[in-house]
């Protein structure tokens, strides 16, 4: 199945920002470079996860752009502004739109107000079929506008192979390690306890601390040409420092935000006694999901907050040997369907 070979160290052909947010108090800046010595075209999809109060159900609707970069070139734009194309913003300091001095890489739309979701980045040529230049990398930059909180976390880039295969369509992306590498097998992380004091915080003299825990998913597979919104359900095991464990069952449906309390029955963490965790997240099926864990800590006030956003470990199957949940059930593997140019 799937090798540890999808990661937020290496560029890409495929570039996942699982979580970008434009809510009115938080904004993202995406960044996003070209590491090759060639020009590169890339069609990049906004898919808002947010739910709609009507269905409750996320609203799984997508708008798509395009971007050319030249050798090297590093791009970035606020996500609630878009970037327009301004040939007067070239020169540093000449500015005439927020974060829009540098060459512009083709027009990018802003998001709907309340965003709340991904972006999607895929390799293309000229002619809009996908191609294998594992040249992306990126960077979003999550900032609270009422506190000045930020923090940061490294995209995910999906390396191509071979995209060209002829019994594939045009604008199906197999992640099978064929085409291209496949989905983790499993994603790990450390994290505090929820409800814990953070000693850091409370040597500062802020006694009364807590750290709440966030976590970001979207499936591996994803139907932006029909709009179908995919669900995996992956197993969340939690071990404390005395090998103390809890296990729950969590669907992933389109884009899911969640707190590490809603994970485990009402309670389940008051009692735990260690301040560190380790955390897996295995999929049922073979088609996976990909994340961002988040910890925000407040002080005793409650008035004053910070938060990180932390690359989860991707982990292949080579990784999981003997361990529990490592399989799952044998199904399809994961596919990113793009949108028709």
């Amino acid at each position: 199945m799937a090798r540890a070979d999808v990661s937020t160290e290496r560029p890409g052909s495929i570039l996942i920002f699982p979580k970008v947010i434009a809510d009115g108090t938080r904004d993202t800046i995406i960044q996003i470079t070209n590491t090759r010595t060639t020009i590169v075209h890339a069609r990049c999809f906004y898919i808002d996860g947010s739910i709609d109060p009507s269905t409750l159900q996320p609203r799984w609707q997508e708008s798509d752009f395009s971007i050319w970069l030249t050798k090297l070139q590093p791009t970035h734009w606020q996500v609630s502004q878009g970037r327009r194309v301004d040939s007067s913003d070239n020169s540093p300091g000449t500015a005439s739109f927020p974060l829009g001095a540098g060459l512009d890489p083709g027009a990018v739309p802003p998001v709907t107000a309340g965003f709340t979701g991904q972006l999607l980045c895929a390799e293309v040529d000229s002619s809009d079929k996908p191609i294998a230049y594992n040249s992306l990398k990126g960077e979003a930059t999550i900032q609270n506008s009422a506190s000045g909180d930020v923090s940061k976390y490294n995209a995910i880039g999906i390396q191509g192979i071979d995209p060209a295969d002829p019994a594939t369509p045009l604008n199906d992306l197999a992640l099978d390690n064929v085409e291209y590498n496949g989905c983790p097998a499993a994603l790990q992380f450390g994290l505090m306890t929820e409800g814990t004091a953070d000693p850091v915080v409370e040597t500062l003299g802020n006694a009364g601390s807590s750290v709440a825990n966030y976590l970001t998913m979207i499936p591996c597979t994803q139907d932006l040409e029909n709009m179908a919104a995919s669900t995996v359900p992956v197993y969340f095991d939690v071990w404390d420092e005395y090998e103390g464990h809890l296990s729950s069952l969590v669907n992933v449906t389109c884009w899911r935000q969640l707190s590490l309390a809603e994970t485990a029955p009402a309670g389940a963490f008051a009692g735990r006694v260690t301040t560190f965790l380790s955390a897996r997240i295995t999929p049922r099926t073979q088609v996976g999901v990909l994340g961002v864990a988040s910890s925000v800590v407040t002080d005793g006030t409650g008035l004053n907050s910070a938060s990180v956003d932390v690359s989860l470990n991707l982990l292949g199957n080579d990784d999981l040997t003997n361990l529990p949940n490592q399989v799952g059930t044998p199904g399809s593997v994961a596919v990113i369907r793009l949108a028709a140019p």
